[in-house]
């Protein structure tokens, strides 16, 4: 998966928070299940924060965990209530 681009807002609707900017000291750089508490470290190139990404084999889609990071529901951040942070 060469590209992938994922909306932080879109995510943090999705009931996750977001952390994306390398310069706040309060927070760990990443993504973090707001349920379980479980962050998903990103990583750092130049001024664009990322999360390496692979399209994942069989047995791995048979007997991993998923994690569903944003809705395949329309996205339309006009009508959603969210607060960015």
């Amino acid at each position: 998966m060469p590209h992938l681009l994922m909306n932080p807002s879109q995510t943090r609707v999705h009931g996750f928070s977001v952390c994306n900017d390398p310069f706040n000291p309060n927070r760990l750089l990443g993504i973090v299940d707001t349920d379980s508490g479980m962050l998903i470290p990103l990583e750092m190139s130049g001024s664009t924060a990322y999360l390496e990404s692979r399209v994942p084999i069989a047995l791995e889609l048979s007997e991993c965990n998923h994690i569903v990071l944003t809705s395949d529901a329309e996205w339309d951040p006009s009508k959603f209530p969210y607060r960015i942070g």
